[in-house]
């Protein structure tokens, strides 16, 4: 009997290796597949992400639902079927969210800015309040106050950082904000006197109350609610005082007394 030695070939086992980024809550985690394999070819991935999600593309992205630590294992196999195993572990930190309401929109009043983020130790809020002016707050007092110096619409940003991580995760909310700036006016027509005309020259209003008394203004009973309404003077009265409340649609209101003698 012949025998012949044949060569025996060890091929060259796939070295797996992946690289990744720690992320904030909500964010894709890329993982870069950057195994390699000696006179060969990888032709197939494996990932298990840890959160019982996984995948077969090279290099994948992955959203995680929750924080915490996850094991990602990583299993490559070449083209003669070698294979190779590594798992690392990646962190997905805590990313805080971003909301906010106010309670008012009237010029000159200070607006409250009620802030309805997550919450946490080490959470800082920046506002920016769309007219070259900015805050910070932190607990516990995270809500901010502001005054504005001229009506108009304001794009009112807030971003809560939180500072806890190393990678200070954030989460910005932007919203729209008009300040309402009423001015209440009228004219007084005493051509028809005892019966007098009341013009109604309010700026920004909707909505009007009309009282023959100072002291009576916001609470007491008004004689009119009409935009132009009369006035009967009685003649026992030397002089007399109309009043005007003039409101807008969201209530911001102003007001302005005459007299008539």
């Amino acid at each position: 009997t012949d025998t012949k030695t044949l060569p025996l070939k060890n091929n060259a086992l796939p070295l797996a290796s992946f690289t990744n980024n720690n992320v904030c809550e909500g964010q894709a985690n890329i993982f870069n597949n950057t195994s390699t394999v000696t006179n060969d070819i990888i032709i197939s991935s494996n990932w298990n992400f840890g959160d019982n999600n996984t995948s077969q593309l090279q290099s994948p992205q992955h959203v995680y639902a929750d924080t915490g630590a996850y094991n990602v294992q990583l299993i490559v196999t070449s083209g003669f079927g070698c294979k190779d195993t590594i798992q690392n572990t990646i962190q997905v930190y805590f990313n805080p969210i971003a909301d906010f309401t106010y309670n008012s929109e009237c010029l000159g009043t200070a607006i409250a800015f009620n802030n309805s983020s997550s919450t946490g130790n080490g959470i800082i809020y920046n506002w920016n309040f769309g007219d070259n002016n900015s805050a910070t707050t932190a607990r516990p007092d995270t809500f901010a106050t502001h005054t504005y110096g001229q009506s108009g619409t304001y794009t009112v940003t807030l971003i809560p950082d939180d500072t806890t991580t190393v990678l200070t995760c954030r989460d910005t909310i932007r919203k729209s904000l008009v300040v309402q700036d009423v001015t209440a006016d009228f004219d007084i027509d005493e051509t028809g006197a005892p019966v007098y005309q009341l013009t109604n020259k309010s700026v920004q209003a909707t909505r009007y109350e009309w009282y023959d008394k100072k002291g009576q203004l916001l609470g007491s009973n008004p004689f009119s609610t009409e935009t132009n309404p009369t006035y009967r003077f009685s003649r026992d009265t030397i002089q007399f005082d109309i009043c005007l409340v003039a409101f807008s649609p969201d209530d911001c209101w102003d007001s302005i007394c005459k007299s008539v003698y």
